[in-house]
């Protein structure tokens, strides 16, 4: 097969590539624009080459690290603060910003927090759960409405649930369709009657209901999550 320079440019020794005229060019030099303004923003240097033209391999490179790095740090602070949180009998909710900073903090009941909506979007919301259960639907409806970055849900197990906006929006569905998980919808409440009565042998009664719809919601995450333009992840804070 023939190599096509307008849709492949060579890449050079140097890290560079060739660029051609036409529309692989113009695409050429949005993608090396782009990567600049991300670099401003992040706050990194642009690397150069000898003929004073972006690298763009290295500075791609940068990108990646500082990204990284940055992603590092927040989960650090996120399990520091889950850590204080993980025995208490009430929720404490932490608004802390991509950056890793903690920006607000706050107090709540046995099965709720409240947070100041006005800081919400494009942060990172970490809250505890006393007794140990996933996302309610009042978390997926605040991760949704206050456009949050990610959502935690730390339990006294050290497990934390998260779910991670991956584009700009997040499809409205997913507060319907999360509804129709475990109990309420029919596929969803035979399969958390089975695993009750398998739970229930060891469990208590309420425990074993907890701990069914709790794997159930779990799974359902796992499998449906990009549908909705989310991530969803299970930690351990040990």
């Amino acid at each position: 097969m023939a190599w096509d320079e307008s849709k492949h440019p060579r890449k050079k020794e140097n890290g560079r590539f060739d660029k051609k005229d036409g529309s692989s060019s113009s695409a050429y030099t949005d993608g090396v624009n782009a990567r600049i303004a991300e670099a401003k923003e992040l706050g990194i240097p642009v690397p150069l080459n000898a003929d004073g033209s972006v690298d763009d391999l290295r500075l791609q490179e940068d990108i990646d690290k500082e990204k990284q790095f940055r992603a590092r740090k927040v989960i650090q602070k996120c399990h520091e603060i889950e850590k204080l949180s993980r025995h208490l009998d009430y929720e404490v909710g932490t608004i802390i910003s991509p950056d890793g900073l903690v920006i607000a903090s706050n107090d709540g009941g046995s099965n709720v927090v409240y947070m100041d909506k006005s800081l919400l979007k494009g942060n990172i919301v970490t809250h505890n759960h006393p007794k140990g259960s996933m996302f309610s639907t009042d978390d997926i409806k605040g991760f949704i409405e206050g456009e949050l970055l990610q959502l935690r849900a730390s339990t006294p197990s050290g497990k934390v649930y998260v779910i991670t906006r991956v584009k700009d929006w997040v499809k409205p569905n997913l507060l319907s369709d999360y509804k129709k998980a475990g109990t309420r919808g029919t596929e969803g409440a035979r399969e958390v009657q089975r695993k009750f009565e398998e739970y229930s042998e060891f469990l208590s009664e309420y425990d074993a209901f907890c701990k069914a719809v709790n794997e159930y919601k779990e799974n359902w995450l796992y499998e449906n999550a990009h549908k909705y333009n989310i991530k969803f992840e299970v930690e351990w804070n040990d």
